[in-house]
């Protein structure tokens, strides 16, 4: 399931569940595809997304953190252009530190 979130809306931002059609190309989301090992919960702009997020997002700079109960939670930003497809493949055993 893709969710979507556009720019400008004060509320949370989700709106729909598709891409957006009849955006101006510069306002078009972009697709964030996460491949995420082991599992995690992903959060995006404090919004909780669960595990099979792939969120359509608004261009811009956007606060991501995954949660997984044996690590600490691994935050980053990643900044999107229009229209663009991201995969952003994070391989927490590599990238996260393990609580002890």
């Amino acid at each position: 399931m893709s969710s979507t979130i556009f720019p400008g809306s004060a509320s949370a931002h989700f709106l729909a569940f598709r891409t957006p059609e009849r955006l101006p190309p510069d306002n078009q989301p972009a697709l964030v595809v996460f491949q995420i090992t082991p599992w995690a919960d992903v959060t995006v702009d404090g919004h909780e997304l669960g595990r099979a997020a792939q969120p359509y997002l608004s261009p811009g700079r956007h606060q991501l953190v995954l949660t997984h109960p044996d690590y600490d939670p691994y935050r980053a930003v990643v900044s999107l252009r229009p229209g663009e497809t991201r995969t952003l493949s994070i391989n927490l055993k590599d990238q996260a530190v393990r609580k002890r």
